[in-house]
């Protein structure tokens, strides 16, 4: 291995560390009264929403064979909390005829320092009202003792969805329960550094107090710049460019629920003309729980990962370089989408593949994800901001 690889091998693990440190506790690094002080109010985040939708149809940088004539009619958005309680999304559902298309989360509040965090070009396929119901029903079979739960839809590991009950037993002890949305079951309280592994964060978790100010003033900047167009003023100022290189054939869904990084791996193989199996590309990341008779399917570890994009033999033997989310420059990632190259997007505990990239003259600027992992079962495709999601690493493949 060359030196310089070494170098950037070992930085990894030290950031790997301090980002376990970082999501140990499933607390905000800011409070709830400051997240709560800059809250965005349900008549703004519509504003935004609309305008922002009209702007990702009219660009293309969303299907118009699809999303043409659709449209945001509620101005009474979904509220989606975090695992502490604090308001961390507005959804709003594209429509179009009755139908639902897709989806934006707008933020809750402005510390998250995006005024929309993602853009999702497939439905929503969580009923809540039924999902509400069967929680309720498992949180009755498994805690007898519980006095008065109440039910709160939560992102309680992004974008993954859940219910979560703040339950007071008999005892007065009180303990916090989630369910997963899409499988119905009970989350478990851990944490990991695999990619692929369940874990309960929030998005309000990786912001200091010392990035507040930055925050909100982006987010001023973003909301200024959509209110000066509904006021009719010049759009000038807000000038959008978009390029992504796949369409909704590219998407490939991961077959359980940890090989997210395989099914990743997968899609930029094909990309690269390279048709690998599953079962070869988690070989070659050692993607196994092997204390496991027989060993069974397992997150990955960053350097396996790695390996498969440039090292070994029976991986792509590509060039490809993992950069840090302190490393990462925007002109970088948008010359390597320009040069028809993609990128991986790890988020803690997940791995993405990005094929695109759109930015607004005013600052905003969004990474065209395909996530094979939510929902499992089928994946999806959505334009998510790059600031407003915490992000871990990305892998450059050339």
């Amino acid at each position: 291995m060359k030196p310089e690889k070494i170098i950037r091998a070992l930085s990894l693990l030290l950031l790997m560390a301090l980002l376990t440190a970082m999501f140990i506790p499933a607390v905000s690094a800011i409070d709830v009264e400051t997240i709560e002080k800059y809250s965005v109010s349900s008549e703004d985040s519509y504003l935004i929403a609309k305008n922002t939708f009209d702007d990702f149809v009219s660009s293309g940088a969303l299907d118009n064979e699809i999303f043409k004539d659709s449209q945001i009619l509620s101005n009474s958005p979904l509220l989606i909390y975090d695992v502490n309680g604090s308001i961390l999304f507005h959804q709003y559902d594209i429509t179009k005829d009755g139908k639902k298309l897709g989806f934006i989360r707008a933020a809750g509040s402005k510390v998250l320092g995006s005024t929309i965090i993602m853009i999702q070009e497939t439905p929503d396929t969580i009923n809540y009202h039924d999902i509400i119901l069967k929680s309720e029903e498992i949180i009755k079979s498994n805690f007898k003792d519980l006095k008065h739960p109440k039910p709160q839809i939560v992102c309680y590991n992004y974008p993954k969805i859940g219910i979560m009950y703040d339950i007071i037993n008999n005892k007065n002890e009180r303990k916090k329960i989630i369910i997963d949305a899409a499988e119905m079951y009970i989350v478990p309280e851990r944490y990991s550094i695999s990619s692929g592994e369940n874990e309960i964060w929030s998005l309000y978790d990786s912001i200091t107090n010392e990035q507040i100010k930055t925050k909100v003033n982006e987010w001023n900047k973003e909301y200024l710049a959509i209110e000066s167009v509904d006021n009719n003023n010049s759009q000038s100022s807000k000038s959008y460019t978009y390029k992504k290189l796949w369409g909704p054939a590219n998407l490939v869904p991961q077959i359980n629920g940890v090989w997210c990084a395989v099914a990743s791996a997968k899609m930029i193989a094909y990309w690269y003309g390279t048709s690998h199996t599953m079962t070869h590309i988690a070989d070659v990341m050692d993607a196994w729980n092997h204390s496991a008779v027989p060993p069974t399917p397992g997150g990955v570890i960053n350097s396996k990962e790695l390996s498969y994009y440039e090292g070994s033999p029976e991986g792509l033997q590509m060039n490809a370089e993992r950069v840090f989310a302190a490393g990462f420059y925007w002109m970088d990632f948008k010359n390597h989408i320009k040069n028809s190259d993609v990128i991986t997007s790890s988020i803690p505990g997940h791995v993405r593949a990005c094929d695109g990239y759109a930015e607004y003259s005013s600052g905003s600027k969004y990474l065209h994800i395909f996530d094979p992992g939510n929902p499992a079962s089928t994946g999806c495709t959505f334009w998510e901001s790059l600031t407003g999601v915490t992000k871990v690493s990305y892998i450059f493949v050339t």
